[in-house]
């Protein structure tokens, strides 16, 4: 079996021809849409992650977008702080703890998200258009069996 240049015959034992198949699919993903964004806004797709999960929650602690967007506290810390240098986000005290902060957008942050929002919009729905709904249900099933493959003990341990 083949993908892109990646040939399942020709793999050393100690490689994964689903493994690599993923991680190939992750990057030419991330790089076809880190090249769409850079042509519709200012903010890399990290950036947007975290300015999307402000503008769907009006106003969001850094908590709450860790969740939302899966990154980690330190990522979304810097990120913060980077789009707070930048001027697309304005925060305050939390004022149920003084050690949380409450992140919004800022007028040009919410211009920025209103400007970009209908092309990213559409470039998503344009990926998720290519499968039928039967076989997105296929697609996510599948993962969700390779994750726990993933996560399981082998025979060995």
């Amino acid at each position: 079996m083949k993908f892109q240049n990646i040939d399942s015959e020709f793999l050393p034992t100690s490689s994964s021809f689903i493994v690599k198949v993923i991680h190939r699919t992750s990057t030419l993903l991330t790089k076809n849409t880190a090249i769409k964004f850079s042509s519709i806004t200012d903010l890399n797709v990290v950036e947007w992650r975290v300015v999307s999960g402000i503008h769907f929650f009006g106003t969001a602690t850094q908590k709450m977008l860790v969740e939302y967007t899966g990154g980690d506290q330190a990522q979304t810390s810097r990120i913060l702080a980077a789009l707070k240098r930048k001027g697309i986000v304005d925060s305050q005290y939390n004022g149920e703890d003084r050690r949380a902060r409450n992140f919004k957008l800022s007028k040009a942050g919410q211009q920025a998200v209103i400007a970009a929002l209908p092309s990213i919009a559409n470039y998503f729905s344009h990926i998720d258009a290519a499968l039928t709904p039967e076989e997105k249900h296929v697609f996510v099933s599948t993962l969700n069996k390779l994750l726990a493959a993933a996560s399981a003990p082998t025979k060995t341990e």
